[in-house]
């Protein structure tokens, strides 16, 4: 008989009846929603890899090069040199002329000879052009030479200039104003962001209130601040990344020796920003969906939490939810929020 009235006092109970409904409306909601996700995942076919057809190797011909900078291709050996051997051997004749001041790049003229057509600096073969040279860049020999003869030239004239001592002057002048920029632009940032950090701050509890639902304090002022703070570092960290991402590369840019060592450095750095980004992309949908829920589950406990502390201390009521039921009620409550998230 007894037991019979505290089960009506517990049916009766509208707290207990409404916690009830919520953790059979959960559970319901779980089941419905994992039991359709596991069959379609049972059922979605296995993709095959597909074979492609194997592609035939295309020759795309040895560059030649001075300073660092690319002035043509050669695609055709000539007997038994390949065309990397024939540009080895091109560098090298155009490097020497390069650093030799006293040759003049006007001395560089075209010979023109029944099956070849060259290249040559006080009759000294500097390069030779070939039927097959001239059909691998679709003109004819004595064309393909003159396009040769004006980019060694100009070539040659801007390797000599960015080697005088005028220019080198000039450069590490560049590099003292870029640094002095740099060392400004860093001294900026050390004074704005904790300036702001100070401000938001002072802000705090005024300008910044806290977030409450009653006598119950969602989200204090502090954490609201920590969030404004974190937020103003991050963005500080971003830009001075950016600066010293943009100095580096600008001032070994200056100097020809290290000019081709920037460019590399920059086209890696783009090239690993392009397959980062790619890959950050295509996994963003997913990484969206996973910082919800961290997200909303991190602060629907804090926020449970804080209720039931409240509950609790006597700081918030419910009408028929007594005190003592705040702890085991807590503990039920996060164990539902971490097994639905």
């Amino acid at each position: 008989m007894k037991s019979f009235r505290l089960s009506q006092k517990i049916k009766l109970n509208p707290f207990w009846r409404r916690f009830i409904y919520f953790v059979a409306s959960i559970i319901l909601c779980f089941s419905t929603t994992i039991a359709p996700l596991s069959a379609s995942l049972a059922q979605a076919p296995i993709p095959t890899p597909t074979q492609t057809p194997a592609t035939s190797s295309i020759n795309k011909g040895a560059s030649v090069e001075l300073g660092g900078e690319e002035l043509f291709k050669i695609r055709a050996g000539v007997g038994a040199f390949s065309p990397e051997e024939r540009a080895t051997a091109v560098n090298n004749r155009i490097i020497k002329l390069g650093d030799d001041p006293s040759i003049k790049v006007e001395a560089i003229r075209i010979e023109d000879k029944p099956l070849t057509t060259n290249l040559t600096v006080d009759n000294r073969v500097l390069l030779t052009i070939t039927d097959a040279d001239a059909r691998a860049a679709d003109l004819s020999r004595q064309e393909l030479a003159r396009n040769y003869q004006e980019k060694i030239r100009k070539a040659i004239t801007q390797y000599r200039i960015e080697r005088t001592p005028d220019y080198i002057r000039q450069a590490i002048f560049n590099s003292i104003i870029a640094t002095v920029l740099l060392i400004g632009t860093l001294i900026l940032f050390a004074i704005v962001f904790p300036w702001c950090y100070g401000k938001v701050r002072n802000l705090q509890g005024t300008r910044i209130p806290a977030i409450r639902i009653q006598n119950f304090e969602l989200l204090p002022a502090t954490r609201i601040s920590w969030l404004v703070i974190s937020l103003l570092k991050f963005i500080r960290f971003i830009l001075t990344l950016s600066v010293l991402g943009i100095y580096v590369p600008l001032v070994m840019s200056f100097f020809p020796w290290t000019r081709q060592i920037s460019l590399r450095v920059y086209r890696y750095f783009l090239q690993a920003a392009e397959t980062s980004w790619e890959a950050f992309l295509s996994y963003l949908p997913n990484l969206f969906a996973l910082a919800i829920i961290l997200f909303i589950t991190y602060y629907l406990i804090k926020f449970t939490r804080n209720l039931f502390t409240s509950l609790g201390n006597g700081n918030l009521t419910i009408q028929g939810f007594y005190q003592e039921w705040a702890e085991p009620t807590f503990k039920l409550s996060v164990f539902l929020i971490v097994i639905l998230a």
